[in-house]
């Protein structure tokens, strides 16, 4: 081997290139493979270097599930968003969640985690806070805590609330403009003059919360609705593989579960046993070899989507076309390194850590197109890690 792979790297500066700087979803289009591609433009969070030769031998598709933790005395998302293969061979049981149909049910449940899931969409009326509200809500969160400004009053199936406190006005503030009416959760509240500014029944209670956003919001607490809490001791169930939750058409992601079995797929440090699967998404994976410093070949696998573009060798250039002959002879089992880019832990068939782009889409996959089964969206690898 040592002989012919050194005899392929005296080879390589002797290639030519073609001028197209290609996706790799655009070499596996135009392309028959196994094909010569030279990196025309790397990326920041790649370990494919520009100008590196690579033999593209194959590519595959596998799905994936975007996990993170939970933290276990209070149940909020910590550390960061591993995306792990489906085919993962650990086991789970799933999180028993408790119901409430109202804000103040939640705030009153023993123990409260701090932190609830909105089950249903929810809106009530659009109001300006009681002056005394407002300055709770200063005294609580500083100066830019919302005062004369009309907060949030929509949450939506699947948004992540976490209390930040409760305010309870001064019982018998005058209600009227700076107050709101007494009413349900839908907005069909009573009206009262504006301009009435005599004494008044108590105001109810406010929870001020923030969504996954960073958004704050005050909801009287007699807003009603479907709200859940992760019941971080009780699970129920048989013991599930990855792939037993994904294709359970009565499991909706995303779900909270319990650790059971298997290779640990994060860092000690972020690694609770508790998990919450945030969704599943099909990802394309081309495999190719590379040519390294040393003369050996190392077998990889990187993403379409990875952000690289690829030269492809010219077809019908001779020297070409009798390189990928040679390379094509180099042995692909027997003392080939095999890595894949962005891998966590190579072993576990390359769960990885996702790129910023996706990670500022948290807010978005709660509440929007991924917080339904079967509307699947792709989050970007992460940059890969430079393996030791």
């Amino acid at each position: 081997m040592g002989n012919v792979t050194r005899c392929i790297k005296k080879q390589v500066e002797d290639l030519k290139w073609l001028e197209d700087s290609l996706t790799p979803e655009e070499i596996l289009e135009k392309y028959n493979l196994p094909t010569l591609v030279k990196v025309s433009q790397s990326d920041r969070r790649s370990q494919l270097s520009k100008d590196l030769v690579l033999l593209v031998n194959s590519f595959f598709s596998e799905e994936k599930v975007l996990v993170q933790s939970l933290e276990r005395e209070t149940g909020k998302t910590i550390g960061p968003l591993v995306s792990i293969p489906a085919s993962y061979a650990g086991t789970f049981r799933l999180l028993t969640p408790q119901s409430f149909q109202t804000v103040q049910e939640v705030v009153d449940s023993q123990p409260f985690s701090g932190t609830f899931t909105v089950e249903e969409d929810m809106k009530w009326k659009k109001q300006r806070l009681p002056d005394s509200v407002q300055q709770m809500m200063v005294n609580e969160l500083g100066e830019s805590g919302l005062k004369g400004k009309f907060p949030k009053t929509l949450v939506r199936r699947g948004d992540l609330l976490s209390m930040r406190g409760i305010l309870n006005p001064t019982n018998g503030e005058p209600q009227g403009q700076d107050s709101p009416a007494n009413g349900d959760a839908g907005g069909q509240q009573k009206k009262t003059s504006k301009k009435s500014k005599k004494k008044g029944k108590a105001l109810p209670a406010y929870v001020i919360c923030m969504d996954q956003d960073g958004e704050i919001m005050c909801i009287p607490s007699f807003c009603s609705g479907r709200f859940s809490t992760i019941a971080l001791h009780n699970t129920s169930g048989p013991a599930l593989t990855l792939k037993d939750i994904v294709e359970d058409a009565d499991i909706d992601m995303p779900t909270d579960v319990l650790y059971v079995d298997g290779e640990k797929f994060m860092e000690d440090e972020h690694f609770t046993g508790l998990i919450k699967l945030l969704t599943s998404y099909e990802k394309k994976l081309v495999v190719a070899s590379i040519l390294e410093e040393d003369g050996a070949f190392s077998s990889v696998e990187f993403g379409v989507d990875c952000g690289v573009k690829f030269a492809p060798a010219d077809p019908d250039d001779p020297k070409n076309q009798d390189f990928l002959k040679r390379a094509l002879a180099t042995p692909d089992d027997e003392g080939v390194r095999r890595k894949r880019l962005g891998s966590f832990r190579p072993n576990l068939g390359g769960s990885s850590f996702p790129s910023m782009d996706s990670i500022n889409l948290i807010g978005k996959w709660r509440n929007r197109s991924m917080r339904r089964k079967g509307e699947k969206s792709i989050p970007e690898e992460t940059e890969p890690t430079q393996e030791k």
